[in-house]
């Protein structure tokens, strides 16, 4: 991995094709139209944010950007809308997503498959392993559960992004991974656009030379 991150600025630059330019251009442009959208509901994100989830402030528009120790609570009057929220996000985790059981199971959509033995085994052991995957330690579900908790009660939505881990960038672990997505679109999501910082070796692994 060391070889791999020292030879990362010895790479030719690549010739970039005009259909991958205006590929690129047609994206950013996308991006720019999808960006002015989303600004009228990240203002109200950021008025409720002041008051019941300080810890989210200024991160609802594109490019921004915190000070390490930055104040964030100087807007609220008193703990009661926190406290609230985090009343809310105690109840459902319990009640909807309780770390001690499966709380949900896996299934097929024909019944008359289900009346198979060891069909209803496979999809047992299928949930029993999910469950595995997903309380595993490094898989971090748990805390980002909560953090989408705290994202349905404070903005009205949630999402949770699951990716596996690839070795050569997380020492070596396997298996899944969670993270909660702020303020992701209800229903069912065709398109996304992630604003994410990253070092440059990580987008080379991700975007290729």
């Amino acid at each position: 991995m060391a070889y791999e991150l020292a030879t990362l600025d010895s790479y030719a630059p690549r010739n970039i094709s005009q259909a991958e330019a205006e590929l690129v251009r047609s994206i950013m442009q996308e991006f720019s139209q999808f960006q002015v959208w989303r600004n009228q509901f990240a203002m109200q994100w950021e008025e409720s944010a002041v008051l019941i989830l300080p810890t989210s402030r200024n991160t609802f528009f594109y490019q921004y950007f915190n000070w390490p120790g930055q104040k964030k609570t100087d807007a609220q009057i008193d703990a009661s809308g926190g406290l609230a929220l985090h009343r809310f996000c105690a109840i459902a985790d319990s009640l909807v997503t309780p770390r001690n059981m499966r709380w949900h199971g896996l299934c097929a959509d024909d019944e008359y498959v289900m009346k198979d033995r060891q069909t209803r085994l496979w999809f047992e052991n299928a949930t029993r392993a999910l469950f595995k995957h997903r309380y595993a330690p490094s898989a971090n579900f748990a805390s980002q559960n909560y953090n989408n908790w705290q994202s349905l009660g404070a903005f009205g939505n949630a999402t949770m992004y699951v990716d596996a881990y690839d070795g050569r960038w997380h020492g070596g672990l396997r298996g899944l991974r969670y993270r909660a997505v702020p303020l992701g679109e209800a229903g069912g999501v065709t398109l996304e656009f992630r604003d994410e910082r990253v070092f440059d070796p990580q987008a080379v692994y991700r975007g290729g030379d």
